[in-house]
């Protein structure tokens, strides 16, 4: 089980003494509550968090940027479908990290012992971070298997904004309803899903725009980048 000590260590700057981590052991589901509650109430987002935050956004909104722009200055027209393919990818990454401060704090609070409704959202505290991982490869999986078309790629990035809002609306539960969450985090989340929405958007934006990306992307399904490069 994770300490409290480390996980002040990850939402917060202030140190904690040795000491409060001994106390925390044997503490039932309610006291430890109690006990996290400095973690809790911060409203203050920390500094590298934020700074994590914002360059993990950066390959977001530069897939989408580059699709659009790319073309009229005409850069990298080989390797743009492979940019369009690839955020996709990662967009995918990024909303299963977004979601995975739940594991470290689902952890800290469950209690097998807990049979009422709090014991019930904790389990889905813990289930939740896991599930949004098999959604996004499923969505992967089927960006890859079944045929290129602009039906595809609308479906595909729809279903992956959806996956965004989605985690955002459960974490505003957790932040606001349980309070098994910071404070800081739904104004952090909602700023994240703004940028990740919006670098979707950007890449819709693009494809629609430049409506032959989709056809190069649906010519490397079935040939190949490498036979491609090779051809030219």
């Amino acid at each position: 089980m994770m300490s409290i000590r480390s996980l002040r260590r990850v939402f917060s700057s202030n140190p904690i003494p040795e000491s409060s981590t001994e106390q925390q052991n044997g503490l039932d589901y309610y006291q430890t509550l109690e006990f996290f509650k400095p973690i809790i109430s911060l409203t203050k987002t920390p500094t590298y968090f934020k700074n994590i935050s914002l360059v993990s956004l950066f390959p977001l909104l530069g897939g989408g940027i580059s699709v659009i722009a790319c073309p009229y200055l005409g850069l990298m027209p080989t390797l743009l479908p492979e940019i369009a393919k690839y955020t996709c990818v990662y967009a995918a990454l990024h909303s299963t990290f977004l979601s995975g401060i739940h594991i470290g704090l689902g952890s800290v609070f469950y209690d097998p012992n807990l049979m009422n409704e709090d014991g019930q959202y904790i389990k889905k505290q813990l289930a939740f971070p896991l599930i949004v991982p098999v959604v996004n490869w499923a969505l992967c999986c089927f960006m890859w298997a079944v045929p290129c078309s602009e039906i595809k790629f609308l479906s595909y990035l729809a279903a992956i904004g959806s996956v965004y809002v989605g985690t955002l609306a459960l974490d505003t539960m957790y932040v606001v309803q349980r309070k098994t969450v910071p404070l800081w985090y739904r104004n952090w989340k909602v700023w994240m899903t703004i940028g990740s929405v919006s670098g979707l958007g950007l890449l819709i934006a693009g494809l629609y725009m430049h409506p032959e990306l989709i056809i190069k992307i649906k010519y490397y399904d079935v040939k190949g980048l490498n036979e491609i490069l090779e051809e030219q």
